[in-house]
C-alpha cells in the first residue's frame, strides 16, 4: 500500500477511536510506522500521557534508542489543553519532531519522530499530518460524546418507561433502586430516602445492592433535613458529590457492613418542593464524575415524577373509594328520605285508628259491671293496639330522631312478657324455651316499649332461622347482672350466620330472608333503640352452632318500685271548663270527647278550622269564651296550622291555651311547625292518662 495511503487509513482508524483502552499493541505499532513512513523519520515511539504519569505505547525500532528516552522524560505531563500542537527542534543527538493531541478523557497522545542531524524536516507536511490527526481527535470526541447521549437517551427512555409501569408506591420505590444501581457500573449501592413531614426525617424506603455485603436496613437512619450528604440535598435542591468520604465532613458516618468511600446524593424534586433524595454509592474513591452527576439528576428527576404519580392515583383512588362511600351514602340517604316519605304518609292514617282503638279498650276497661274475660280482653285489645303504636313509633325512631320516654324498667319482667306474646307461635313450630333470669331485679332505664320490640325482634329472628333451618329448637333467653350492667343473651339452635349477614349485620336494607319476609329494618332498629340507651347490641363468637345475640344496658341498681302498665287509674273530676275540640276523625273526637266529659268539662266539637274559627266567633259575641282548643293538624278545609295563624292574628288571648293532637310527626312541614311555635302536642295513639295530664298542664 502507498505509505500515504497507509497513512490516510491509519488516521481513518483513528477518527473512530474513543481513548487509551482503544489503542491495541497492533494498532499503535503500525500506527509509528505510517507516521515514520509518511514523514521518512529514523525512529518513532507513541506515548500516552496521563495526570503526573507517562506510558510509551509503541516504539520504532524497539527498544527506543536512549537519546529518545531522555528527550521524553523532559516532556510535559499535565493533561492537554485540548488543542493539538506540532513541535521541530534540534538535539545532541538529531532533529526531534513531536506531535501532541488530547484524548478524549482529557488526557493526551504524543507522537516523537527523529531525524538524523542536519536533516531538513518539512514543517509543512508536519503541520498537515498535526491538522489531521486534530480532525480524528475532534471527531472521535463528537462520536463519544454522541455515543454516550445516545446510551444516556436510551437508558432513560427504558428507565423512564420502567418507572411507569407500575403506581403501586411500594414496587415503584424497589424498582427504582433497582435499575439506579444497575445503570452506575461502579456503583455498589443504591438507597432512596423520603422525607417524613410530620418528623422531617429522611425514611429508607428500599435499597439495592450489588456487593456482596447485606444492604442496609430500610428505616434505620438518622437523617434530617440539613444533615449528611442526603439532608443537605434535600435542603439544597442541588446534588451533593463526594468523592472520599474520609476527608469529607458533609458524609456522616454510622456503623454500616458495606464500605463507602464515595457517593453521590440527588434531591428528588417535584416542582419546587423536596420530597426525598435519591443516593448511590461505592467502595471506590472519587468513583463518580461529571457525567454521573448529571446522569443521576436525570434520573431522580423521573423517579420524582413516578412518585408523585403514584401519590397522586393512590390519592385518586381513595378520592374515588370516598366518593364510592358517598354515593352509597347518599343512596342509603334516598332510602332513608323515600321511608320517611312512607312513614309520613302512613302513621297519621294508621295513628288516628290506633287512638280510637286503644281509648275505647280503656274506656270498656273502666266500665262498671264488667265479668273478669270480658275486662281481660278488654286489657288485650288495650295491650295490642299500644304494641302496634309503639312499633310505628320505633319506625319513627329508625326515619328520624325520637328521643325515647324512658323509665325505670323490669328487664326480666320485660322479657317475661315478650316470651309470652310469642308463646303460641313458639309451641306451634316446636320450638321449646329455656328462660334463665337473673335472681336480681334485672332495673335499667329505658323506654319499656322500645325495649320489648327489640326482643321480639330478636326472638322472631330467631325462631325464623330455626323453623327455616329444619323445623323445631330451642331458644335460650337469659339474663345476668355484671356490675354496672344487665346482660341480655338471646340464643338459639339454628344454622347461625353466613360471614356476608355478620358483615352487614346492622346495616339498614339488609336480608336474608326471601323476598316480601323481610325488610332489612329489624336489625338496624334494635341498634339504634340500644345505642340510644346508652347501651351496646352485638353477635357473640360462639364455637356451637347457631345464633346468640347479646343486649348489654346500664344497670339501675336502687329502683324501689318498677311502674308497670296496669289499669287505668280512676278518673277524677278537675274543673268544669269550655273545650273546643277540632278533630275531623269521628271516633277519636268521640273519645277524647268522653274523657273530657268525665273530668267535668264541657265540649264543643268541630271537624276542621273554618267551624272552629265560626264557634270562636260566636263564643266572642256571647261573651263566654273558651278556655282550651284541642285541634288536629292535618285536617281538611282548614288545617291546624292555619287555624293556629288565625288565634295568633285574632285571638291572641287563647295562644298559650292551645293543644294539639297528631299522628304525623314525622312530615317536614309538621315538625317544622312543632318547633317554630313550641306549642305543646299529643302524638297519636295516646294512653287516656297521657291525654288528662295534657289537658290538664295546658288548662294551667
Amino acid at each position: 500500500m502507498n505509505p500515504t495511503r497507509q497513512l490516510l487509513a491509519t488516521i481513518g482508524a483513528l477518527r473512530k477511536m474513543r481513548g487509551k483502552s482503544d489503542w491495541t499493541a497492533p494498532f499503535c505499532s503500525g500506527f509509528v510506522a505510517a507516521m515514520m513512513q509518511e514523514m521518512d523519520a529514523a525512529t518513532g515511539g507513541l506515548y500516552w500521557i496521563g495526570q503526573g504519569e507517562t506510558e510509551l505505547l509503541a516504539a520504532c525500532p524497539d527498544p527506543i534508542p536512549s537519546g529518545l528516552q531522555s528527550a521524553l522524560i523532559e516532556m510535559p505531563t499535565s493533561k492537554a489543553d485540548g488543542h493539538t500542537r506540532a513541535l521541530v527542534e534540534d538535539t545532541e543527538d538529531g532533529v526531534q519532531g513531536t506531535l501532541i493531541w488530547p484524548d478524549t478523557n482529557g488526557d493526551q497522545f504524543a507522537l516523537q519522530l527523529t531525524w538524523p542531524l542536519g536533516t531538513q524536516v518539512d514543517s509543512g507536511r508536519l503541520n498537515l499530518l498535526s491538522m489531521l490527526l486534530a480532525c480524528a481527535s475532534e471527531n472521535a470526541q463528537l462520536a463519544a460524546v454522541r455515543d454516550r447521549e445516545m446510551r444516556h437517551n436510551e437508558l432513560i427512555f427504558r428507565v423512564s418507561q420502567a418507572f411507569m409501569s407500575t403506581v403501586n408506591l411500594r414496587e415503584l420505590v424497589d424498582l427504582i433502586v433497582a435499575l439506579v444501581a444497575d445503570t452506575f457500573k461502579r456503583a455498589d449501592n443504591c438507597i432512596l430516602h423520603l422525607l417524613d413531614v410530620d418528623s422531617d426525617l429522611l425514611v429508607a424506603m428500599s435499597v439495592s445492592s450489588k456487593a456482596k455485603a447485606n444492604p442496609p436496613q430500610p428505616n434505620a437512619t438518622p437523617l434530617r433535613t440539613g444533615v449528611g450528604a442526603a439532608g443537605l440535598a434535600l435542603l439544597t435542591g442541588q446534588i451533593v458529590s463526594i468523592g472520599d468520604v474520609s476527608k469529607d465532613d458533609r458524609f456522616l458516618a454510622r456503623s454500616s457492613s458495606r464500605p463507602i468511600a464515595s457517593l453521590l446524593t440527588a434531591p428528588l424534586m417535584v416542582r419546587t418542593q423536596s420530597i426525598g433524595t435519591l443516593t448511590v454509592n461505592s467502595s471506590e474513591t472519587y468513583a463518580f464524575d461529571e457525567e454521573d452527576e448529571r446522569l443521576l439528576l436525570t434520573l431522580a428527576s423521573l423517579a420524582a415524577t413516578a412518585i408523585d404519580n403514584a401519590d397522586l392515583v393512590k390519592n385518586l383512588q381513595q378520592s374515588l373509594n370516598e366518593l364510592h362511600d358517598t354515593q352509597a351514602q347518599l343512596l342509603q340517604s334516598e332510602k332513608l328520605s323515600a321511608l320517611g316519605q312512607l312513614i309520613s304518609g302512613i302513621t297519621h292514617e294508621i295513628n288516628n285508628p290506633l287512638a280510637a282503638i286503644s281509648g275505647y279498650a280503656q274506656l270498656l276497661r273502666m266500665s262498671d259491671g264488667l265479668d273478669a274475660q270480658t275486662r281481660q280482653d278488654a286489657t288485650r285489645i288495650y295491650e295490642q293496639a299500644q304494641r302496634a303504636a309503639r312499633i310505628v313509633r320505633n319506625l319513627l325512631t329508625f326515619a328520624r330522631e325520637h328521643r325515647s320516654m324512658q323509665r325505670p324498667t323490669d328487664v326480666n319482667r320485660l322479657l317475661q312478657q315478650s316470651i309470652e306474646l310469642m308463646a303460641y307461635q313458639l309451641r306451634v313450630d316446636g320450638i321449646s324455651v329455656d328462660l334463665k333470669l337473673a335472681p336480681e331485679t334485672a332495673g335499667v332505664m329505658g323506654d319499656p316499649y322500645q325495649l320489648q320490640q327489640v326482643f321480639l325482634n330478636l326472638m322472631a329472628n330467631s325462631r325464623d332461622a330455626m323453623v327455616q333451618a329444619r323445623g323445631g329448637g330451642r331458644l335460650t333467653v337469659q339474663t345476668e347482672l355484671d356490675g354496672a350492667t344487665v346482660r341480655i343473651r338471646i340464643i338459639d339452635t339454628g344454622p347461625g350466620l353466613t360471614p356476608e349477614a355478620k358483615q352487614h349485620l346492622f346495616e339498614p336494607f339488609f336480608t336474608t330472608k326471601e323476598v316480601g319476609k323481610g325488610t332489612g329494618l329489624g336489625l338496624a332498629i334494635c341498634f339504634g333503640i340500644i345505642t340510644a340507651h346508652a347501651g351496646r347490641i352485638y353477635l357473640a363468637e360462639t364455637d356451637r352452632p347457631g345464633a346468640e345475640f347479646v343486649v348489654e344496658l346500664p344497670h339501675m341498681p336502687r329502683i324501689s318500685e318498677i311502674e308497670q302498665d296496669e289499669d287505668l287509674t280512676e278518673m277524677r273530676g278537675l274543673t268544669n271548663r269550655l273545650v273546643l275540640l277540632v278533630e275531623d276523625e269521628e271516633p277519636v273526637a268521640r273519645i277524647v270527647q268522653r274523657v273530657l266529659s268525665r273530668d267535668g268539662h264541657r265540649t264543643v266539637v268541630t271537624h276542621d278550622g273554618q267551624e272552629a274559627l265560626s264557634y270562636l266567633q260566636r263564643a266572642r259575641e256571647g261573651q263566654v269564651p273558651f278556655d282550651l282548643i284541642i285541634s288536629d293538624i292535618r285536617m281538611p278545609n282548614m288545617d291546624g296550622v292555619e287555624l293556629y295563624d288565625v288565634i295568633l292574628s285574632e285571638y291572641p288571648e287563647m295562644k298559650e291555651h292551645v293543644l294539639f293532637m297528631t299522628g304525623d310527626s314525622i312530615s317536614t312541614s309538621t315538625r317544622a311547625f312543632l318547633d317554630e311555635q313550641g306549642v305543646p302536642v299529643l302524638i297519636k295513639p295516646f294512653d287516656l292518662e297521657e291525654l288528662r295530664q295534657a289537658i290538664s298542664d295546658a288548662l294551667s
